[in-house]
């Protein structure tokens, strides 16, 4: 199985038991650029016999979806700011730790760092979107775009 589609199942997985999300599988080609201000970045770095870090790039649309899901809150539209970063992070590390174990095996320990969130530029999703090892989503009706860089 190469990478892309690996970590688009897992990513797709995740969605599904952590956020009660349903994600499927996007095209690149077919990403709609809408304004970038309403998007959320957090990346992770991992390290141990293997190094890298993980990043996501998704709407803040689907940052309130997710938060509400994890929390319980009835509304996305009730969830504040920092629950979304929170909830987002917590996300990001679960896919870190699934996708490490998935690619490299429960044998190695790794250590992951905190998850740094952050405001992408158009620059930073292009280049995101053109890695080799990147995956993009539709979740809700929502880009989810991800990437694993490995040092």
């Amino acid at each position: 199985m190469d990478k892309e589609l690996e970590l688009e199942n897992l990513a797709i997985d995740v969605f599904e038991k952590m956020g009660f999300l349903l994600g499927n599988k996007g095209e690149k080609k077919d990403f709609i650029y809408p304004s970038f201000s309403d998007y959320i970045k957090a990346t992770i770095e991992f390290k141990g016999e293997k190094k890298g870090s993980v990043e996501i790039i998704t709407t803040k649309t689907i940052g309130k979806i997710l938060t509400a899901n994890i929390l319980g809150i009835d509304s996305p539209d009730d969830v504040k700011d920092d629950y979304q970063a929170d909830a987002i992070m917590e996300f990001l590390n679960v896919f870190c730790g699934n996708l490490v174990t998935a690619l490299y095996g429960t044998g190695l320990i790794f250590n992951m760092g905190i998850p740094v969130i952050s405001s992408p530029d158009k620059g930073e999703i292009m280049s995101t979107m053109s890695e080799t090892a990147s995956g993009f989503l539709i979740v809700e009706e929502n880009p989810f775009i991800f990437m694993l860089r490995e040092n």
